[in-house]
């Protein structure tokens, strides 16, 4: 009895809180007033801890908790060039430790963890000429292999790994063209399997239940063409059909899925005003609906916790922002500030620990269970 008092107890503080006491890690960039700073943002509670990574011109742009560390990986600038970097820290962000990736000419943007390695994407400069790049490194941060793939203006935005296969989204060509390669874990054999053949780019890779979903755009910013799209084919590339998510400007730059059902994050502009929009959409690619999120500019990345959505970016004066809806676009809590300077900020990417959020699930699982269910990301 007094056990179950306690119980009781335990998960009425946390429910008074409005949100589950486990941290709620985010990375991005904020402007210093003399450049844009790579930044780590710890949320518990409501309370935020802003820390910069860098002390130079740089931006993160994807985090993964691990085995109680942090990795970001993202760029330095050594003007005008970009350098791809790994970032690592602890789980209170003591001890950064920044690894040059390559040299002059670099970019990193998207990561996973597969079998304790850590595999990397981005771009890599080779005489003159920017090329889709892998590495693939320990999680020391040593680099076990550096490959770089593509045509000579190919660029890799995101990385999924599933049944032994490594599975590569991004463009192809000065005027994108939206490109998949697939690869084997060494990661020496990559091959393009699939080019949109109209302007468009991948965004974020994802397989679930034996199929690939493929987030980004199709069309032009410029000429008010640009839409968010879906992409759905089968695991080896072939029968790919692309979706439009939304008849206003768009772009999608997140996938993710819950309970059977595909969710997408980005923004949508209408009559020149940006929104950031979730998409829900079936597994078979149809449009359930769409939500906007308040205050917002765009949302970048975004997990799922206690059958609600974690989803960051950009507030309508562009400071970086964390939501906290229901599945359905209800504000759970109010929108909380990461950006803790007056100038520009911008959260990229989100995280949670999931060891913590599972112990947390397990104490409380007669009551409110922690169910985090995510694809293959």
């Amino acid at each position: 009895m007094k056990k179950l008092l306690f119980l009781f107890t335990l998960l009425s503080i946390f429910l008074q809180k409005g949100v589950f006491a486990i941290p709620t890690y985010t990375c991005g960039y904020q402007d210093n007033g003399t450049v844009n700073v790579a930044t780590l943002w710890i949320e518990e509670d409501g309370a935020v801890k802003a820390i910069s990574l860098s002390s130079a011109s740089s931006q993160a742009l994807k985090i993964i908790i691990y085995q109680n560390k942090i990795y970001m990986i993202g760029f330095t600038v050594s003007d005008p060039n970009l350098n791809a970097t790994l970032w690592k820290t602890d789980l209170i962000g003591n001890n950064v430790e920044e690894i040059q990736l390559a040299g002059s000419g670099s970019s990193a943007y998207d990561a996973t963890i597969y079998n304790n390695q850590l595999y990397v994407v981005g771009n890599k400069t080779i005489s003159s000429k920017a090329f889709a790049c892998l590495w693939k490194l320990n999680l020391n941060g040593a680099i076990l292999l550096e490959n770089a793939f593509g045509n000579e203006t190919s660029l890799a935005r995101s990385i999924t790994i599933a049944s032994n296969k490594i599975y590569i989204g991004g463009k192809v060509n000065a005027t994108p063209q939206a490109a998949l390669w697939i690869g084997d874990l060494s990661g020496n054999n990559i091959s393009n399997v699939y080019t949109n053949n109209t302007e468009s780019r991948i965004d974020s890779t994802m397989v679930y239940k034996n199929q690939l979903y493929l987030a980004g755009f199709t069309g032009n910013a410029e000429d008010s063409t640009i839409r968010a799209t879906l992409w759905i084919g089968n695991l080896d590339g072939s029968g790919i059909r692309t979706i439009n998510l939304s008849n206003e400007q768009s772009e999608a730059l997140d996938l993710n899925v819950f309970n059977d059902v595909i969710y997408a994050s980005g923004d949508t502009i209408i009559s020149g005003h940006y929104d950031a929009t979730i998409w829900k959409i079936s597994l078979a690619g149809s449009l359930i609906s769409n939500f906007n999120l308040s205050n917002s500019f765009s949302a970048y990345s975004f997990t799922f916790f206690n059958n609600s959505i974690l989803a960051v970016g950009a507030s309508t004066d562009l400071k970086a922002t964390l939501w906290n809806t229901s599945l359905d676009g209800i504000d759970l809590s109010s929108p909380t500030r990461l950006g803790t300077l007056s100038n520009i900020s911008i959260s990229a990417s989100i995280a949670i620990n999931a060891s913590s959020a599972l112990t947390l699930g397990r104490a409380l699982s007669e009551f409110s269970p922690v169910k985090p269910q995510k694809g293959i990301k």
